[in-house]
């Protein structure tokens, strides 16, 4: 281990106990899977959002003609 890597490790975890210094991995780890899950969602909920609001043709807005070409297709 080098020098460098050492007194990083000390600099975070100095004054922990292992107990304490395992609790914190295990939060950290949590918090990097519930942003990662927040960002997803917040995707989801942008492309859903983007879904609902582009306008929905219905065949009562679709001139006769083409109607006519899309019975006949």
């Amino acid at each position: 281990m080098s020098e460098g890597i050492f007194y990083n490790w000390k600099a975070k975890l100095g004054g922990m106990t292992v107990p304490e210094a395992k609790r914190l991995k295990t939060l950290e780890d949590e918090s990097a899977k519930l942003t990662k899950l927040l960002a997803e969602q917040m995707l989801d909920l942008a492309a859903t959002k983007e879904l609902v609001s582009k306008k929905v043709v219905t065949m009562s807005h679709v001139t006769p003609l083409v109607r006519v070409t899309m019975a006949n297709a």
